[in-house]
């Protein structure tokens, strides 16, 4: 009897397989497509990676102490500079290498637990390398050089330093021209005279010379005939 219902049952199949046309799928479309599911899960992670880099090198790259210099609260001061386009770029690549892995032939032999212990921990190790490493600061410096748009998601202490009506002013030394006077570029490609009154350098070390990258805390000279900075303090970038 069992026999029977067997033979009942394989003739279904195969009847349904003529009906309907249906062609078995080869072995090497299965193992293209557990490969290719592991390489958007790996490259996504490299991305999730790489965001959590900067979100990180981004926070402990900002000068947090100048906010009250610029009339603001700590609380405005982090809702405008919090890095969103990473945080948001982290949270879909994220989202794209749980469905990656989960679509991939050894995602159903791992548990869900382990699997993110695991990626969880190799992210952040590869995050702190690329911060340590300054890969983050180079990426970040170069989309802020080659996309205008990146500008105006991502404040970070560069518009901190361009404020020079609140005191703030950065750029790099294009000159000197003796102990009391020196000529720098702001990052926004405007010259500026720059002269000392009452300076301290931190670190008292560091010595100011031409190609130098720096940020100042002064007031403009208004009365000056020329764009003119009088500085107080002046610290390396």
């Amino acid at each position: 009897m069992q026999e029977e219902n067997n033979k009942d049952i394989s003739k279904k199949v195969l009847d349904k397989i003529e009906c309907d046309k249906i062609c078995p799928t080869a072995k090497w479309c299965f193992v293209c497509k557990n490969y290719a599911f592991w390489v958007v899960a790996i490259l996504s992670g490299l991305i999730v990676s790489l965001a959590l880099s900067l979100m990180v090198f981004f926070f402990m790259d900002q000068d947090w102490g100048v906010y009250q210099l610029q009339g603001e609260n700590i609380a405005s001061h982090i809702l405008v500079f919090t890095p969103y386009l990473w945080i948001i770029v982290f949270l879909l690549f994220i989202l794209l290498i749980v469905y990656s892995f989960n679509k991939t032939k050894e995602g159903y032999k791992i548990s869900h637990l382990k699997s993110a212990e695991i990626g969880a921990l190799i992210i952040i190790v590869v995050a702190l390398a690329c911060v340590f490493a300054g890969i983050s600061a180079i990426i970040d410096d170069s989309f802020h050089k080659r996309l205008p748009m990146y500008n105006s998601v991502i404040f970070d202490k560069h518009s901190t330093w361009n404020d020079p009506q609140n005191g703030l002013l950065g750029g790099e030394v294009t000159g000197v021209e003796n102990s009391e006077r020196f000529f720098l570029k702001d990052f926004k490609n405007k010259n500026w005279n720059v002269e000392k009154e009452n300076l301290i350098i931190i670190p008292e070390t560091f010595i100011l010379k031409t190609g130098e990258k720096i940020k100042m805390i002064g007031r403009i000279c208004n009365p000056c005939p020329v764009r003119t900075f009088i500085v107080n303090t002046i610290k390396p970038w």
